[in-house]
C-alpha cells in the first residue's frame, strides 16, 4: 500500500490525486475532541455514548468501563494497569490510552495568538504587476520587502509560531529564498512546471495550516495568497472555532459556502493587499528617464531597511537606487 500511495506521489501527472488525497485527510474529523474539562462532566452514560462514537468498534470494552461506574473524571484517570483490572484486553487498552491522551493534550500558544502562511507562487509575482501599474514604475524593478508584509499582516499582535512561506522555483529572483530564511521563517519550495504548477504549493500551505490548528489553541490563522483553492483547509479552521484573515491581491476570493455563512461573518475577515502596499512594495534601481528628479545622498550608512523606514513613514512609495557604494539616489 505505501509503495502505491508513493509511486501516486511521484508520478507528477497524479496531482489532482495527490490534492484530493490532502482534502480527505483534512476533513478527517479524529482530532474533533471535547476538551478535557468537559469529558470531566460527562456521567457514565454520557461517557458510553461518546466513546462509541470514538471506539466502535470495542463497544463490549465501552461497556464494561460503563457497568464499573467510569464516568468522565474516572476515564481520564485511566491508566494500562487500571484497565487491565477490568479485563480489557491489550488491543483496546492501546486505544482507549491512545483516546485519553489526546484528550488530554496540552496546546500549545495563546488564544491572542497570530498563525502566518505565504503562499509566495503569486503574491509576488501579482505584486509586482500591480504596483508596476499603480506607480508606473518598471515591473522588473518593483521588489517585496517581506518583513515589512509580515508586520503590516501582523499589526502588533503576538506572532505565535515561524512565519511558513511556501513557493515554486525559479521565481524570477531566487536570491528570495536565501532572504527569507535569513528573517527566520520557514520556507518550503517546490519545482514548477506545466503538469504541477502550484497545486502542490496550495496542499502544502494547507497542511502546514492543518498541523498549526492541530497543535496549538484557537487563535488567528492569517493567509497571504494570490490565488488558490483553500475551501476545504478553511472549513476545517472555522469547525476548530479558529478565526482566519486572507490577504489577497486585487478582486481576492470567494469563500461563500452555505453552512458557514455565519462563521464567516463572524470569524473571517478579507483584506485587500492593494490598499497596503506601500507598506511593503517598493522599486530599487534605475529606469533610465532623464526627466525624474532625485534626490541623492553620498553616503554608504544607510541600509536599504532605514530607506524603507522612512518611506513608510511618509505613507510613500520607495524607489531607489545605488550608482555607487557611496551614493544613494
Amino acid at each position: 500500500y505505501t509503495k502505491q500511495v508513493l509511486s501516486i506521489i511521484s508520478n507528477a501527472q497524479s496531482i489532482d490525486l495527490l490534492r484530493e488525497l490532502c482534502r480527505l485527510t483534512l476533513q478527517v474529523p479524529s482530532s474533533d475532541l471535547p476538551t478535557a474539562e468537559e469529558v470531566k462532566g460527562y456521567n457514565a452514560e454520557e461517557l458510553n455514548r461518546f466513546l462509541k462514537k470514538r471506539l466502535n468498534n470495542i463497544v463490549k470494552h465501552i461497556d464494561t468501563l460503563t457497568d464499573q461506574e467510569v464516568d468522565g473524571e474516572a476515564f481520564l484517570d485511566l491508566t494500562p494497569a487500571g484497565l487491565k483490572a477490568y479485563e480489557i484486553p491489550l488491543g483496546p487498552t492501546s486505544k482507549i490510552v491512545k483516546l485519553i491522551n489526546e484528550i488530554q493534550r496540552v496546546l500549545k500558544g495563546t488564544a491572542d495568538s497570530v498563525y502566518l502562511f505565504i503562499d509566495n507562487s503569486n503574491v509576488y509575482i501579482q505584486g509586482k504587476k500591480e504596483t508596476a501599474r499603480r506607480e508606473a514604475v518598471d515591473e522588473h524593478l518593483v521588489q517585496i520587502d517581506y518583513g515589512k508584509l509580515v508586520e503590516t499582516a501582523q499589526d502588533g499582535r503576538h506572532m505565535g509560531a515561524v512565519p511558513v512561506v511556501v513557493g515554486s522555483i525559479p521565481p524570477p529572483e531566487d536570491t528570495i529564498w536565501a532572504k527569507l530564511r535569513n528573517l527566520g521563517y520557514s520556507v518550503t519550495v517546490f519545482e514548477r512546471n506545466f503538469l504541477n504548477r502550484e497545486k502542490e504549493v496550495d496542499s502544502e500551505v494547507s497542511l502546514r495550516i492543518s498541523d498549526t490548528i492541530h497543535d496549538y489553541m484557537p487563535g488567528t490563522v492569517i493567509l497571504i495568497a494570490g490565488d488558490g483553492d483553500y475551501g476545504p483547509i478553511f472549513r476545517r479552521v472555522l469547525d476548530k472555532n479558529w478565526t482566519i484573515e486572507i490577504w489577497f491581491w486585487t478582486d481576492g476570493m470567494d469563500i461563500d459556502y452555505p453552512e458557514y455563512r455565519t462563521a464567516i461573518a463572524t470569524r473571517t475577515t478579507i483584506i485587500n493587499l492593494d490598499d497596503f502596499y506601500k507598506k511593503f512594495m517598493y522599486a530599487c534601481g534605475y529606469n533610465g528617464i532623464s526627466e525624474t528628479k532625485w534626490l541623492q545622498i553620498f553616503t554608504d550608512l544607510v541600509e536599504d531597511s532605514d530607506i524603507m523606514k522612512c518611506y513608510v513613514e511618509l505613507d510613500l512609495f520607495g524607489w531607489w537606487y545605488r550608482p555607487k557604494p557611496d551614493s544613494l539616489k
